[in-house]
């Protein structure tokens, strides 16, 4: 889940372990999906609306050897 909060400007992103909500780590200022390998987001980005910033970390995401495992699997599924 992830969450934007306005008031303080900032976004925070959670993952669900054992029926509770926990914080993601920040890597190098990204947050990494635990779900959907390759599925980065750059908060501060999106805070100042950086649109072309939040596209190119995406795609540095979706151009991953993870994602690329990732879309392996689902094609054998």
């Amino acid at each position: 889940m992830t969450v934007w909060r306005v008031w303080d400007e900032a976004v925070a992103w959670f993952a669900l372990r054992s029926g509770r909500f926990e914080p993601l780590p920040l890597a190098e200022g990204v947050y990494r999906s635990e779900v959907f390998p390759g599925l980065w987001l750059e908060p501060a980005a999106v805070v100042r609306g950086d649109v072309a910033e939040v596209v190119r970390v995406l795609q540095q995401g979706l151009a991953s050897p993870a994602h690329a495992a990732f879309v392996a699997r689902c094609q054998n599924v």
